[in-house]
């Protein structure tokens, strides 16, 4: 579904998609990773975005970018406590920094807010079924 999604945004905006990456391009790419889990990548770019937003306003984090990466951490079957604890983590940058602009486009709502408690309720289930497994 990714690779398709890809190549359709690739025919609709040809080059610029490649040359001139904007936040739905860097969003696409992000749900991307986070569907296929790649928590690594999914940070990495991430970061790319938000160092690029500072030349490129075009390229501007928004609530889908946020609550991809936080989807990227709270779905990962690795590392789930400290995804857990990298989700708040991000929760708390996005708040500050709604606070300090009082952006709608980063404002975190019911589905951010619900992503960061799933993720923490993935890394809870590891502490309550490690006892139940060894009974069996």
């Amino acid at each position: 579904k990714i690779l398709k999604r890809c190549c359709k945004m690739a025919k609709k905006y040809g080059d610029d998609l490649v040359h001139h990456p904007d936040t739905k391009t860097f969003n696409l790419v992000l749900d991307g990773y986070s569907k296929l889990g790649m928590v690594d990548e999914a940070t990495k770019l991430f970061n790319e975005m938000e160092t690029t937003a500072q030349s490129r306003p075009e390229c501007r984090l928004n609530i889908i970018t946020y609550n991809s990466l936080l989807s990227t951490y709270a779905n990962s079957t690795s590392s789930q406590v400290e995804n857990a604890q990298k989700a708040a983590e991000l929760l708390d940058d996005m708040l500050t920094l709604y606070n300090q602009t009082g952006s709608p486009d980063v404002k975190p709502g019911q589905i951010t807010f619900s992503i960061v408690i799933s993720a923490y309720a993935n890394a809870s289930s590891l502490s309550t079924e490690a006892p139940h497994q060894a009974e069996h």
